[in-house]
């Protein structure tokens, strides 16, 4: 199992510890399953839901179906565009969230302001 993000790999060391598992490896150069507005949406569809193609890469080994996933989701991500968050749910998400982040800092007593630079310019 690998866990897919970026992070300080000491705070992984952390958790796995409080948690009694053992570590497992982190890698932070794969962005798995990107989002956004298909450029063209039939190539979005094709490489998505193409069951085919689904089929014959789950016969593959895990360590090559994995390259090849990783593959996939870098040209999604060429192939997405973002939009930008508007202004009003930022900062509806932002109010939702904020007695979270407090509580969560507390819990890992760990500084999060730059989670709450929207909370602290736009209330």
């Amino acid at each position: 199992m690998e866990i897919k993000v970026k992070s300080d790999p000491k705070v992984f060391e952390r958790v796995f510890e409080f948690l009694g598992v053992e570590p497992l490896s982190v890698n932070e150069e794969v962005k798995a399953n990107p989002s956004g507005v298909p450029k063209s949406r039939m190539a979005v569809d094709l490489l998505r839901n193409n069951k085919l193609l689904k089929s014959a890469v789950n016969l593959l080994p895990e360590n090559t179906k994995r390259k090849l996933l990783n593959h996939r989701d870098k040209l999604m991500a060429k192939l997405l565009t973002k939009e930008p968050m508007s202004s009003e749910t930022e900062r509806i998400l932002s109010k939702t969230f904020a007695s979270d982040i407090d509580n969560l800092e507390k819990l890992i007593d760990r500084d999060l302001s730059h989670w709450k630079t929207h909370i602290t310019s736009k209330t």
